[in-house]
């Protein structure tokens, strides 16, 4: 699970780079590009999404804010404009469900940033 926290208007470029990056420095590969809804009318985020070939899921504030005590970085910007320590890390987290943990923590792009996530247990419940 790759999460995504971005700027306004970000380029699929700059998403498609540091998921790239990221995932080739964990090595492992994503199976959803993890988003948050208030940021679902992204083109760049749609954009590299298909270019990576991957589903993408939207996560609302509720769910986000739900896993922030496992959030290891703090983006004093999210805090601020979303109540969120980190977008990424809580959009990796949420979208790989319950009995999940960090891969990898956030990292910085250009406008970006992305956290990976994996599921450990199964638990039945995929929210």
């Amino acid at each position: 699970m790759a999460g995504i926290g971005c700027r306004p208007g970000i380029s699929a470029d700059n998403v498609v780079e540091l998921v790239a990056q990221m995932q080739q420095q964990a090595g492992v590969s994503a199976n959803v590009l993890a988003i948050p809804a208030f940021r679902q009318e992204e083109p760049g985020l749609a954009e590299a999404a298909e270019r990576l070939s991957l589903p993408v899921r939207v996560l609302d504030l509720e769910i986000l804010r739900s896993r922030q005590g496992e959030c290891v970085s703090v983006s004093d910007a999210a805090r601020k404009a979303h109540g969120l320590a980190s977008v990424a890390e809580a959009c990796a987290l949420a979208g790989a469900g319950k009995g999940s943990i960090l891969l990898a923590p956030r990292e910085k792009g250009r406008d970006v940033t992305c956290a990976l996530a994996k599921r450990l247990v199964r638990t039945g419940d995929e929210s």
